[in-house]
């Protein structure tokens, strides 16, 4: 349950990051403004067993770990590491 000064991040997982959060989609509660690296922090709680090295991207875009997430209607996804030539 969300509290009141919480936000629902909803987050997209590709390949096989999905696989760790039991599909393509998942909610993360957490006071707004929090950086990628706290989300990350986040994530690995509640999916212990997910790998730490995938990518996040926000609205497209790839983004460090210092971004600012500071809104929840923005579209945030992770990517595992992708291999390939």
């Amino acid at each position: 349950m969300v509290g009141p000064l919480e936000h629902s991040l909803n987050i997209l997982a590709f390949g096989q990051a999905s696989l760790f959060c039991g599909g393509g989609r998942f909610e993360i509660s957490t006071s707004l403004p929090i950086t990628v690296l706290q989300l990350r922090h986040l994530i690995q709680l509640r999916f212990p067993m997910m790998p730490a090295n995938y990518m996040v991207a926000i609205q497209l875009e790839y983004a460090s770990n210092e971004r600012i997430i500071d809104s929840p209607h923005l579209e945030i996804a992770i990517i595992p590491p992708v291999s390939g030539g």
